[in-house]
């Protein structure tokens, strides 16, 4: 995959995870599936996976591409994001299934990008 469009993607479904994931750090708005003791791993794992994934992508378009091209990408991509991802995750996803969604977006680039 071209790192251009790697890098708009990872940065798409990041944007998606943080939108949905912040407004349920308050544990009274998180659903059922991430209370109690399991659901906070997985919530906190998810967190963890977010920054980690993106911060690994990221990296790895900087290696790729011009870094010029890469701030460009990563500035615009972001900007972007912010409003597409925002409209998405509160209309048509919900809070933690475009946190799901995200991760396992994130998840698919990683092993595209870097195996």
């Amino acid at each position: 995959m071209a790192p251009e469009a790697l890098s708009i993607l990872a940065i798409t479904c990041s944007t998606m995870c943080v939108y949905s994931i912040g407004p349920m750090f308050s544990i009274v708005n998180r659903p059922r599936v991430f209370r109690g003791r399991v659901g906070e791993f997985v919530f906190h794992t998810m967190n963890l996976l977010v920054i980690a994934l993106t911060g690994s992508l990221i990296i790895w378009s900087l290696i790729n591409v011009p870094w010029p091209v890469a701030i460009l990408l990563i500035v615009g991509t972001a900007s972007i994001a912010g409003y597409v991802c925002r409209a998405l995750a509160s209309l048509v996803l919900g809070n933690a299934v475009a946190a799901i969604i995200g991760v396992m977006g994130l998840v698919v680039l990683h092993k595209l990008a870097w195996f």
